[in-house]
């Protein structure tokens, strides 16, 4: 655990990106989550049920999705750090702690935090349109880089352009400098393929299409709203603390033919997720009995075919 840095230049995902390998890693380490940019409670209830995340969705409501107002005085900077064991989303650093060219105009208390989310078991993304936004201090500190790049298109409904198609490049420090350095590589996929790590390209999937229903990814920090369905899952105070965490009553949870769900969510484009949700819910009333009928019966026609082709 340590420092990620999530690098793109407006709308090309980053804010996506992040709710996905954010609660990627909550779910296979099990730590709770703190942002700067509040989720729409009862959709994050539906996002987990539907990618078979099982310990995100079981403990949901007892408060493990916390929301830190970074705005204002500089103190409010160490409101993201207050949960140990947690995955920190920390979204337009670049207005919070700017770039300042030297580490000793830094806050010392945040410099402490950020010297020491390892020993918190912390694992701190920072979000930005560039590097060379964010503090010197910081910048210094990150251990890998994530660059977000894609095609978009303008959208008649969103009044805006949006996202069709998604690159993102995982980079070690070093070798994200030469990226930057080199028109050449930048503009050749398979060179950008080569220098990282590790690469996510595709068309937007309905586990991309559904993210956008987790924040609101056309409207500023500062105008986000906490409000929600107080029947069900909302964001609540807690006494003597400056966060705001997430409790209630779950109304989506994990049922018996969930992984058929979270297959088709991976792999099925965006504009199938209409009736992807709509699939879920006929798979969520399937009972027992019914559930061993397709077990069993899938396999059989699935031979049949293959027997008659062959």
């Amino acid at each position: 655990m340590g420092v990620s840095a999530i690098y793109g230049l407006p709308g090309r995902g980053k804010s996506l990106f992040s709710a996905y390998i954010g609660f990627y890693l909550a779910e296979k380490y099990q730590k709770a989550i703190v942002s700067n940019f509040p989720f729409k409670p009862v959709a994050l209830a539906r996002y987990f049920q539907l990618m078979g995340y099982r310990w995100l969705s079981e403990n949901l409501e007892k408060g493990i999705i916390f929301y830190a107002d970074t705005r204002g005085k500089p103190e409010n900077l160490l409101n993201i750090f207050l949960v140990p064991d947690s995955i920190i989303l920390w979204d337009e650093v670049g207005s919070d702690l700017p770039s300042r060219g030297a580490i000793y105009s830094t806050p010392k208390k945040l410099l402490e935090c950020l010297y020491q989310v390892r020993h918190e078991a912390q694992y701190l993304f920072v979000i930005a349109q560039s590097e060379l936004q964010i503090d010197f201090a910081l910048r210094n500190l990150v251990e890998e880089v994530f660059h977000c790049d894609g095609f978009r298109s303008y959208s008649p409904k969103l009044k805006n352009e949006q996202l069709d198609f998604k690159f993102v490049y995982r980079f070690d420090p070093d070798s994200y400098q030469v990226y930057l350095n080199d028109p050449k590589i930048r503009k050749n996929p398979l060179k950008c393929r080569i220098l990282a790590n590790k690469c996510w390209q595709g068309w937007l999937s309905c586990m991309d299409g559904f993210s956008f229903y987790l924040y609101d990814s056309f409207t500023k920090l500062s105008q986000q709203s906490l409000a929600s369905d107080k029947s069900w899952l909302f964001y609540d105070s807690i006494e003597g603390f400056p966060l705001k965490r997430i409790v209630g009553k779950n109304p989506y949870k994990i049922h018996d033919c969930n992984k058929a769900s979270t297959i088709l969510m991976k792999w099925l484009p965006s504009p199938f997720l209409s009736k992807l949700l709509k699939l879920d819910k006929k798979l969520s009333r399937i009972n027992p009995l019914e559930r061993k009928i397709i077990q069993f019966g899938l396999p059989i026609i699935l031979l049949m075919i293959l027997g008659a082709i062959l």
